[in-house]
Formats: C-alpha cells, sequence, structure tokens
C-alpha cells in the first residue's frame, strides 16, 4: 500500500479554496473525515477519455458548491489511471498535472470512505445526497449521467470551479503554433471523428461535406484538421480539401512535428481541444445531430456570420 502526504483544502459553498493543511494517509483509505464538512468522494463508473473526465470534474466541483461540500477523487492528483482508458492511448500518465491544472479541485484524495454513504442509485438527484443528515457520500454512479437526467448542467457549469489543462499542455500548444507561423484566432479548425461515432457522424464527416461546410468561412486561409478516424480516411479528406482549395493552407495533426515523439495521446489530444477552442471557427463533429456538424466560432463572428456559427467560444 501506497502511503504518501497531500494537501487538503477547504472547498466552500463558492467554489473557492480557503486554506490547506496537510495530512498523512494511506491510499485506499482515505483522509481523516471532519464530521463538522461535507464531502463528496467521486469514483469512477467506468474509464473514458480525457475530454469526458475533464467535464466531470467540472460538473463534481458545481455540485460541491452547489452542496457546501468539498469534492474529492479516488487517488487525489497522483492516479489518474484510475479515470483514463487506454482505448485512446496505451500510454497513461498516473499524475495529473500531465493533464489538468491540479492547483484547482477536486485533486485531494478521498475521505473516510468506509464511513461514508454510497450514492449508487441513479434514479436518486444527487442534489438530494445530504438531506438524509449524511456529512460524506461516496458517488459510485455515472456522474455525467446522473447530472444530464435531472438537468443539472447548466447549473453546475456556472458555479463549479472550470476544470483548465495544464499548463504544459498549452506550452506545447504555443510551441506547435509558433513552428506553424499560425496566431490564436487566426485559423480555422476541423475535428473529425468517426470510428466510435459512425451512427452519429458518418455523414456529418463524409470527406464533400467537409470540403463544402468550409467556403461559409472564405476570409480563413489556414485549417488545423484533427481527425479520429478509420485509416483510408485523412487521404480522401486531404483530397477533397486541396482539390477544392488549392489556394489554402491545410495541418493535419499528424503531419505536426511538435508531438512527432509523443507516446501519450492525452496529451496530444487536450493540445488539440485547445487548438480547437482557440481558432476563429470549427467544423465541430464530437457528435453530430440529423448529420450537421455543430460550427462553433469566436464572438467577433457574431456580426458576419451569425447564420452559421451556432455556439459561440472565446480563446482559452
Amino acid at each position: 500500500m501506497l502511503a504518501y502526504t497531500v494537501m487538503f483544502a477547504a472547498f466552500a459553498a463558492d467554489g473557492a479554496w480557503q486554506g490547506q493543511k496537510q495530512r498523512h494517509h494511506t491510499f485506499g483509505g482515505g483522509l481523516e473525515m471532519d464530521s463538522t464538512t461535507r464531502h463528496l468522494n467521486l469514483f469512477p463508473s467506468k474509464l473514458a477519455g480525457i475530454a469526458d473526465r475533464k467535464a466531470m470534474f467540472w460538473y463534481l466541483n458545481g455540485l460541491a458548491a452547489q452542496l457546501g461540500a468539498v469534492p474529492h477523487i479516488i487517488g487525489g492528483a497522483h492516479r489518474a489511471d484510475l479515470f483514463l482508458t487506454n482505448d485512446h492511448s496505451e500510454v497513461v500518465s498516473p499524475e495529473w498535472e500531465t493533464y489538468l491544472d491540479t492547483h484547482r479541485p477536486p485533486f485531494t484524495e478521498v475521505v473516510s470512505v468506509a464511513a461514508c454513504k454510497n450514492a449508487t442509485d441513479k434514479d436518486e438527484d444527487l442534489y438530494s445526497a445530504f438531506d438524509d443528515g449524511s456529512t460524506c457520500v461516496n458517488i459510485r454512479q455515472s456522474l455525467i449521467e446522473n447530472v444530464h437526467k435531472f438537468d443539472h448542467v447548466d447549473e453546475l457549469k456556472s458555479m463549479g470551479e472550470r476544470m483548465n489543462f495544464s499548463t504544459s499542455i498549452y506550452g506545447s500548444l504555443n510551441t506547435s503554433l509558433d513552428r506553424l507561423g499560425l496566431e490564436v484566432g487566426s485559423y480555422g479548425g476541423i475535428h473529425i471523428r468517426r470510428m466510435d461515432r459512425m451512427d452519429t457522424n458518418s455523414v456529418c464527416t463524409q470527406a464533400d461535406k467537409v470540403a463544402s461546410a468550409i467556403s461559409k468561412f472564405p476570409e480563413i486561409e489556414a485549417w488545423y484538421v484533427n481527425y479520429y478516424a478509420e485509416e483510408d480516411y485523412k487521404p480522401k479528406l486531404k483530397q477533397a480539401l486541396r482539390s477544392s482549395y488549392p489556394e489554402k493552407r491545410f495541418i493535419f495533426e499528424d503531419e505536426d512535428m511538435t508531438f512527432k515523439d509523443e507516446r501519450d495521446n492525452y496529451i496530444i489530444g487536450a493540445a488539440a481541444y485547445v487548438r480547437m477552442a482557440n481558432a476563429l471557427a470549427t467544423y465541430q463533429t464530437h457528435v453530430c445531430e440529423d448529420d450537421e456538424a455543430e460550427w462553433v466560432c469566436q464572438p467577433s463572428l457574431s456580426q458576419t456570420h451569425g447564420d452559421t456559427c451556432d455556439r459561440y467560444e472565446t480563446h482559452h
């Protein structure tokens, strides 16, 4: 069993860190619990990718703020491998700081697991977790599914401490943009997801459809393409884009030399996520609805492309 010292911080209802003190504990048993404080312990119901985990922690922080509790995750800041699947990357770092900013919650170890109430009923709104007088709850179900089922997504996002990627991820992205001669907000993004989403994305990701879609932004001269697709898809998409727009520049992620020696796909994926968020406009196929992709744009395009942009996202 692994013993180590972690930093425990009281997390107020508004989501702010209040203060810190060190406590010694043994992994698996949890920190000693303060009976006067509410605690939420999160255990993964399944393994998933980095975007899913980032959203889940944001919801956890929001739930903790809503209920006036301190959020914790099993393994604290040192067991990312308990949450991230190897389906997307054979290499997974155990340290959350590799991917996310761990200076924010919820990266403290779980508390007094055996003494805490287990929340396993998927039909129970987690907003009522402490209604029976409990001061500690183990969330042993899909937090994301529960939050969506009871329609708490927007509220928890507004209340919770937002999750950011780590400084090293932003550093890698800046290196990539510098090498490519691109600036934040000057390029377009194309995010293709097929493979595990063919039931919703087979049409919106067709090469000709993608090429046609970006004609709506003639002012964008360079496009960065992230893709998760079958082996023969890239040549089709590259041909469609370059034959339609011979004057434009299309950079495919696997041609970006910044990451040529990187074996951890979660680092590459996190940098891709930030890159798309900082594009002027992104053709987003994370999950297509009615065979149509979503256009995510910077607010500056609201006047000129209001009929095309589906939602707006500021640089981060």
